[in-house]
């Protein structure tokens, strides 16, 4: 995984770490559902899902092939505070056709809150401007708990 421009890493090559050779399988992998988001997702995160709240914004082309992510805020043990600008000039930096939005709750609740649902729905908006889709919001836990937008049918169209 090669480190291109500020804090994208695309998914093309593995000397990235550890989490680029997990990741790598996926550069190719036509990303269909909020399952196979969550698995990519959660090695994104790693040991750290625990430990305190951060923002990822997972980069797709228009065939939902995941070409890039960017981290985009880390927190406290309760919040983290994300810039739409940043996941949007990412977006644009990497020609993506699609963001897939991740934070997560080291809680160990996924319910979103309502800020969580604000700036889906901003975001969303935003995105619309560039033609670019938010396709889905996943809200991860250390435990199994996920919370997909999508399948949860909160991002409204």
């Amino acid at each position: 995984m090669k480190k291109e421009n500020m804090n994208i890493y695309t998914l093309k090559s593995a000397n990235f770490g550890e989490v680029a050779e997990s990741l790598t399988p996926y550069a190719s992998t036509s990303i269909s559902n909020a399952h196979k988001s969550s698995e990519i997702i959660r090695k994104i995160f790693g040991d750290a899902i625990g430990l305190y709240e951060e923002c990822y914004a997972l980069y797709l082309n228009n065939a939902n092939i995941a070409i890039g992510y960017a981290k985009i805020s880390q927190g406290g043990p309760t919040h983290t505070s994300a810039d739409k600008r940043l996941i949007l000039k990412y977006a644009i930096e990497t020609l993506a056709s699609g963001i897939i939005l991740t934070h997560n709750h080291p809680s160990g609740k996924a319910t979103p809150s309502n800020s969580d649902i604000m700036f889906t729905e901003e975001l969303k908006k935003a995105c619309g401007l560039f033609d670019i889709s938010l396709l889905d919001h996943i809200i991860v836990t250390p435990g199994k708990e996920t919370y997909s937008f999508a399948l949860e049918q909160t991002i409204e169209d």
